[in-house]
């Protein structure tokens, strides 16, 4: 009988283990994702017309339990919607009708686990960069911290996508991890976009309004930066 409850038990583990590593079910057809999105967003008091979603632009699994998929609203904009594993479905934590980066930190404690997540129109390459300005403290005469200036860059090729899920640098978060000291100034990131011939662009505007349904998901600014901002 002690063998029996024992051999049970281990099946009953092992059974939670395996709902643990495969909970989700296949990303739906676009049509449903496209139906789910427009159903949250009609939801929304602040709702407005145009910005129902036309059109799933692809869809980018960054790791197992979250999804980034580019979205193309009526109005021709650009945006941006997330999921997270929800127990045998995708659960919609945010829509975004702006496709400017942004840092989808997955795990706010580790910067490893960081994504740029970005949806632009006309552009062809950017350059992504990790910025920390001087910064020095000093207690009784005596300076007792000192950050040098950092500027760190990560080129981006775009191919026939305008969208993507760029994973932080190794060394970009090993900055971040390796160093606890608060008076560390916070991350900066930035970027520069280019058209086809290298020449600098702008990406064309867009509404800037997100609409979160839940969850805890973390998301940062990447700044717009000027040739002038940077130093060769």
């Amino acid at each position: 009988m002690k063998k029996i409850i024992i051999a049970g038990l281990t099946l009953l583990i092992g059974f939670g283990g395996w709902l643990v590593y495969h909970s989700t079910s296949e990303i739906p057809e676009n049509k449903h994702l496209i139906e789910k999105m427009n159903d949250k967003l009609k939801e929304q008091n602040h709702f407005k017309k145009g910005t129902l979603i036309k059109k799933v632009q692809g869809r980018q699994l960054i790791d197992e339990r979250h999804l980034y998929i580019p979205v193309v609203f009526e109005n021709g904009s650009r945006g941006k919607s997330l999921w997270v594993d929800g127990w045998f479905k995708w659960k919609l934590v945010r829509v975004d009708t702006d496709g400017s980066p942004e840092v989808w930190e997955i795990d706010p404690e580790k910067p490893s686990t960081f994504h740029v997540i970005y949806h632009l129109e006309g552009v062809d390459s950017m350059d992504l960069y990790y910025r920390e300005e001087l910064y020095w403290s000093i207690s009784n005469g005596k300076e007792t911290f000192y950050q040098p200036p950092i500027q760190l860059k990560k080129e981006v090729a775009f191919d026939e996508r305008n969208y993507g899920a760029v994973e932080l640098p190794q060394v970009w978060s090993d900055i971040r991890t390796k160093t606890s000291d608060l008076r560390r100034p916070k991350m900066n990131l930035g970027y520069i976009t280019y058209d086809e011939n290298q020449k600098v662009i702008s990406p064309s505007p867009s509404s800037d309004t997100a609409y979160s349904f839940g969850g805890s998901e973390k998301l940062s600014f990447v700044i717009y930066l000027n040739k002038n901002d940077i130093v060769e």
